[in-house]
């Protein structure tokens, strides 16, 4: 298909339009929108992220909300907490390269973990276990083949029906499950993200 130049919309790819219009965004991505997320989304597991579902978006969200609000004291001081802990490492390694990107996915893996299941990861500090490494080093390294694959979302079904049975995702799953089984048995008397969003279930 042939498009003519637009100073407003341009394809950018087979399944990609480039808006340069930033009067766009409300009606593309606002809350009254009526556009949808692409196919793309219905690959994974129903999820607040990963739905094209209005109404499921909308009723996760609303839990999700009213979770972040009620549990924001106790979570704030643990995110000033990872941000010490990378910046101590990073003054660790003044006068040499440093692997921003790779320190940075540490701490976000360590700050969702903590609010998550109650205890970090381990990475900032390199105290991760070996199957927390591997799952990191999996999602890592899938990213370039997610960006293909984000184009074919079919393909991308594919493998994740075959992957659920066996591989790295199903590993990332089972600990996933078992770490949150192990948090739900755990009263904290800080970080209780998890624990907010249980109560706010409908």
């Amino acid at each position: 298909m042939y498009f003519l130049p637009d100073p407003v919309l341009t394809p950018s790819g087979p399944r990609e339009l480039t808006v340069f219009d930033a009067a766009a965004i409300q009606p593309i991505l606002g809350a009254q929108s009526q556009t949808s997320k692409g196919p793309f989304f219905d690959v994974m597991e129903k999820s607040l992220h990963l739905s094209r579902d209005k109404a499921f978006h909308r009723q996760r969200r609303k839990v999700w909300d009213n979770a972040m609000k009620a549990s924001l004291s106790d979570y704030a001081p643990q995110v000033e907490n990872f941000t010490d802990q990378l910046l101590t490492r990073l003054r660790a390694e003044e006068g040499r390269s440093i692997p921003l990107l790779e320190y940075a996915t540490y701490y976000s893996y360590d700050v969702m973990a903590a609010l998550a299941f109650g205890k970090p990861m381990g990475f900032i500090k390199g105290e991760q276990s070996d199957v927390a490494a591997s799952i990191l080093a999996t999602f890592m390294n899938s990213v370039q083949a997610l960006g293909f694959m984000y184009h074919m979302p079919w393909l991308m079904n594919t493998i994740g029906v075959l992957t659920s049975f066996a591989g790295p995702m199903k590993e990332w799953r089972d600990w996933s499950v078992s770490q949150m089984k192990a948090r739900m048995q755990v009263h904290l008397p800080h970080g209780n993200l998890t624990e907010a969003i249980a109560n706010h279930l409908p």
